[in-house]
This record gives structure tokens, sequence and C-alpha cells, in this order.
């Protein structure tokens, strides 16, 4: 018998780790054990101390997306797991993401014949479906070969904009089910007690080495190291000014203004601020994850300096 498998996907900033800040305790109440991967630009340890707290064994991959760069990492963590009977496996893939190249990346390794074929759910940011500029047929992509939507901030939208995001939706993916964190938690604790079958595993090596498509999407991102303290008038601002070319940073950091707490901190482009969330726990890395869309490395590498205590004036950088 397989050990239920759940893949989580989603646009950058849509909230597939709040999803994951949801069913981990709600499973545990269940009486599973959530065994969880995560998956992000650079430095997964952003995220990773969001959940530190939550009764989770958490493996965080950094680097590439899980389809791209870092699929061998993510494969060999899923293959040397030791899973138990109440066991389930989540996997959060970063926000760029090809959801059916993941898919065809963990139906073809034989290591992974403990595990079942993937539950898909995408994380939708119902405020922000389809009304970016770009990255549309990215976002639609990643709906797809989603067996369960999750709507997001779907509570603050006017119902007609609430009936429109449903058409569209169903319009990508019809066979889509509309979830919840309640039903996804209760699906994946009935599975753990009467689990699927063993999935048929094609012989042979996992699929060639996929690249994203530069001229559909092409992200760059950086790693950065953040003091342990600022302020948070003066990163607020900082980050503000590397827009627009940024479309997602997230990190976690100590504010000058509450001392001994920390805090995980994200931006997603169209926002006017920051958004911050104090973690239960103190000690993590202060470090961030800054990415953008048709940006150089180098560039992005350059804007991220002037984060730094001592870098000049973010309206010098050209």
């Amino acid at each position: 018998m397989a050990v239920p498998l759940l893949l989580i996907v989603g646009y950058l900033g849509a909230g597939k780790t709040t999803l994951l800040q949801e069913l981990i305790p709600r499973l545990g109440a269940h009486g599973v054990r959530p065994r969880v991967i995560l998956n992000d630009y650079q430095d997964a340890r952003v995220d990773a101390a969001r959940l530190a707290a939550l009764d989770a064994l958490v493996t965080p991959i950094s680097g590439d997306c899980i389809c791209c760069g870092s699929r061998e990492e993510l494969l060999a963590a899923l293959a040397g797991m030791v899973i138990d009977a109440d066991t389930a496996v989540l996997i959060e893939a970063n926000g760029t993401s090809d959801a059916a190249e993941l898919h065809d990346i963990l139906a073809l390794d034989p290591r992974l014949s403990a595990l079942s074929r993937p539950i898909q759910v995408t994380v939708i940011d119902a405020r922000r479906w389809q009304k970016r500029w770009f990255d549309k047929t990215l976002e639609r992509d990643q709906v797809t070969t989603a067996s369960h939507v999750w709507m997001n901030w779907a509570d603050d939208l006017a119902p007609r904009r609430l009936a429109s995001v449903e058409a569209s939706l169903a319009e990508v993916n019809p066979n889509a089910r509309r979830t919840t964190p309640e039903a996804l938690t209760s699906e994946l604790a009935s599975l753990v007690r009467t689990p699927p079958p063993e999935r048929i595993v094609r012989p042979g090596a996992a699929s060639p080495s996929h690249r994203h498509d530069p001229h559909r999407h092409h992200f760059a991102s950086v790693g950065v190291e953040l003091p342990p303290v600022v302020a948070r008038s003066a990163l607020i601002t900082q980050v503000l000014a590397l827009a627009p070319g940024l479309r997602r940073a997230k990190g976690v950091i100590g504010l000058a203004e509450t001392p001994g707490t920390q805090w995980a901190w994200s931006y997603v482009a169209g926002d006017d601020t920051l958004r911050f969330e104090a973690l239960p726990l103190a000690g993590f890395a202060t470090v961030a994850v800054f990415i953008g869309v048709d940006l150089a490395e180098g560039a992005l590498a350059r804007l991220v300096e002037t984060l730094r205590p001592d870098a000049p004036d973010t309206r010098t950088i050209p």
C-alpha cells in the first residue's frame, strides 16, 4: 500500500506555506504525522522557520525549481525518507514550478514506489487571479493538472469578482475540486487510515533534465543574509524600492521595534507594503530571497546589495 503524497503548487505569493500552516496541526489532531519538503528559490529556510514550531519533519531544498535544477535533490529526499504507517508526505513546490513536469518526474522514478501518485492542490490568490499583466500563462498552467484548488483570500472578494474567478477556474480545469484546509485534512487522514493501492511505476530513470522556457517565463533569484536587526520602516522602504522588477520577496528578520522577536516578512508584486508575521520561536538565520522576472541575476544581486547597512541609496542603482 502506498503512502499518501500531496503536491502543493501555486504562483508566487499565492499562500502555499499558509496552507501548510493550516494543514500541519490539523493533520496532527487526526493522528497523522506530516513529512514536509519545502522547495524555494535560493533559501528554503525562510519558510522552514515559519513551520518550525509545528509538529512536522521539514526538509528544506534550496536552489532552483524542483522540476529543474533541484529535481535530483527532491528525488533523493523522497527516496531517503523513513516513513511510518501514520505518515503523509507533503511537497510545497516553489511558485514557478511546472506542475506537469513534476508529475512526470514523480511518476517515473522507481525509487518512489512507496508513495502514491500525487494529489495536487493548486493554491490560488483569488484577489490576483489572471489580473497580473505578466505570467498569466504560468498561473493557468499550474491549475490544469490540479485535482484540487484552494482559493486563498476568497473571503475578501466581492460576489461578482468571486463568481468571475470561479468561472475562470472551471474553464481552465472543470474537473478540479474546490477544497479547504479542513476538507484536505479529512481526505489525507482517510487515505492514511486506508492507503491507496501501490502505484505502477515505469522502470528506468526520471525524465530528462528540464529547464523553463525563457520565452514564457524567466525568473532570476538571489538569496542574501540580512543584518540580524533592522528598522521596520527601513526594510519596507528598501524592499519596495526594488519594484517594479521584483515579483516576490520574503525573509526572516529581527525588528528594532520589537527586541527578542523574529518576524517572517513577505512581498508580492502589486503590494504597497510588506506583510509581517511574528515567529513563535527565535534564533533563525536572518535571510531573504528576492525573485524577479526577466532580470539578469547580476542586476538583481546589485539591487539586493542596497539592503546592506553600508549600501548606497537605492536610487543610485542603474
